[in-house]
């Protein structure tokens, strides 16, 4: 007689999701100073890569592109407030500024979200930030690599364009460049000319 396999029943993804939303609810509705406060539990996937990303680009300037840390933490607060609270700041910066520093709101917030969440999304910002200054500081070595080799070339041309003119010469060419008084062609031609002149006293 075959013996018999008693495969124990799947749970069903319905049953899992029907038991999470009613055992944990997605918001607690807590009061802030007298005022209602729904704070999300959990973020979505999509809303806290977000966050990160949101926090993330706030420490980098636009215009230089340097890390700046000390804007870290205001835009962790700025972030809080509006992912896991979905409250509406000032749009301005100062205002905005002593509002998260001159309350507990985002203490308060905060004590509510995931713990478990928050603290990935805490590490995900550090690793990113790490990761973006790395690579910064990778391409400022590269470029700062090409500038040297453009600066040798630089250098070897001129130093055959110059070969055999005398330092009074050399000197009236960079001071004409530096005056914006420079005749291009005119220059050109004179210390092409000495730079002849040069070549066939040394060979005669």
């Amino acid at each position: 007689m075959p013996n018999e396999i008693n495969e124990t029943p799947r749970i069903s993804t319905e049953a899992l999701e029907a038991v999470a939303s009613a055992k944990f609810s997605l918001y607690t509705d807590i009061k802030w100073e007298g005022l209602p406060l729904p704070v999300k539990r959990i973020l979505s996937l999509s809303e806290m890569i977000s966050f990160v990303n949101d926090v993330v680009e706030s420490c980098f300037s636009d215009e230089t592109g340097d890390y700046m840390p000390q804007l870290r933490d205001f835009a962790t607060r700025r972030a809080v407030a509006e992912y896991y609270a979905d409250i509406k700041l000032p749009s301005d910066t100062e205002r905005c500024y002593t509002l998260l520093y001159g309350s507990d709101l985002c203490q308060t917030i905060t004590a509510h979200a995931d713990s478990y969440q928050y603290s990935a999304i805490m590490r995900a910002i550090e690793q990113r930030i790490d990761y973006k200054v790395k690579c910064l500081t990778s391409s400022m070595a590269k470029d700062m690599e090409r500038a040297i080799e453009a600066l040798s070339e630089i250098e070897q041309g001129l130093s055959g364009l110059f070969a055999g003119v005398d330092g009074e010469t050399v000197s009236k060419f960079f001071g004409a460049v530096a005056n914006g008084a420079l005749d291009d062609d005119k220059l050109a031609e004179a210390i092409i000319r000495k730079r002849r002149d040069a070549e066939a006293s040394v060979n005669s």
